[in-house]
Order: structure tokens, then sequence, then C-alpha cells
């Protein structure tokens, strides 16, 4: 899957998101696609590891609470410079200590997202169906 490109709404399939949140992550600068488009009606294309990017971003906002920005720059510190499927645990160290309180990092299983990941992928190349845009 290293050099797959999925469209958006494969993406947000794979995700169980709306293309609309997915676009909102993008335009906020919270995820870029592998290829981005240019000017209006063009194509984005993401990659496998964009996927994997979005889905950990998903995982810090949700499950932990998160802000969008605050997840997306927490992820990015701490993004492998080259992203392998190979075990890993992306660990999220807190902000210094306030007022005594110690906290525990963020551990995200990384090798764990990459499988999910690529099981959706899987499921969605197999079921995905465009919907038709424009008047028709």
């Amino acid at each position: 899957m290293s050099n797959l490109t999925l469209k958006a709404g494969q993406v947000a399939a794979a995700l169980n998101i709306s293309t609309k949140r997915l676009q909102n992550t993008v335009d906020a600068g919270y995820l870029r696609p592998a290829r981005a488009g240019r000017g209006r009606g063009s194509e984005r294309r993401y990659s496998f590891e964009d996927v994997v990017r979005m889905q950990a971003l998903e995982i810090l906002v949700k499950s932990y609470g998160l802000s969008a920005p605050r997840a997306a720059q927490m992820l990015s510190d701490v993004w492998p410079r080259r992203f392998s499927r190979r075990p890993r645990v992306l660990v999220i160290r807190p902000e210094p200590a306030v007022g005594g309180v110690k906290l525990e990092p963020i551990k995200l299983p990384l090798s764990e997202i990459v499988a999910a990941a690529e099981s959706r992928i899987q499921q969605v190349l197999e079921d995905y169906r465009e919907k038709k845009r424009g008047w028709q």
C-alpha cells in the first residue's frame, strides 16, 4: 500500500468521517494530502501515511479530548521522519507538571493504527462507489 493514493471520499469512508471534516482538517493545515489539487474542483489525493496520520489525529481528538490544533501540533512533534509499518508506539509527552501533578505520556500504538487502516482501506477499495456530482 506504499504507493497507493486515495480520493477524499475513499479516505473519509475508510476513517468513517465526512468528506467535509476531512476537507476542513486539510484546509486548517492539520494534514497535507500527498498530492494537493490546485484550484477549484481539482482533486486531492491521499497516501496511506496520510490516512494513518488522520486516524491518529482523530484518536487524539475523540478519545483524549484534545483540540484539533493541539493534537495536530503534538502529532507533528513525534511523527517519524520516515514512515514505516514496523511496530512502533508514538509517545506524546505532556507539558511539564503544573502544580506538582505529574502526568503520564500518551502512547499511541502506531502499528495497530496501521493494521486497522490497511484493513479499512482494503474494504473501501472493494466496496466504495463514488457518488455522482453536479447536475445529472
